[in-house]
């Protein structure tokens, strides 16, 4: 019956949809931050000519950014309470 055990669940002040809108609130956050760094780079340094490949890094990059992001933050808060 040891399979069956009942986890006690912490009390949190916390609610879902606080949670959710800050998370969107960041996102959205970072993604504004992602693409005016992209397009600092994009109109500095040119990297290639072809208007349409401009586009798609403009695009893609800041979404790769924002995925990295989130996971360098959610595996150093796994360290922290870890070590706790």
């Amino acid at each position: 019956m040891a399979f069956f055990k009942k986890q006690k669940r912490r009390k949190t002040n916390r609610s879902g949809c606080g949670f959710v809108m800050i998370q969107g609130l960041l996102m959205a956050a970072l993604l504004l931050l992602n693409s005016i760094l992209v397009r600092a780079f994009i109109i500095a340094n040119q990297p290639v000519e072809d208007i349409r490949i401009n586009q798609a890094i403009q695009f893609i990059i800041p979404l790769l950014m924002i995925f990295a992001q989130l996971w360098i933050y959610d595996f150093l808060t796994a360290k922290t309470t870890e070590d706790n």
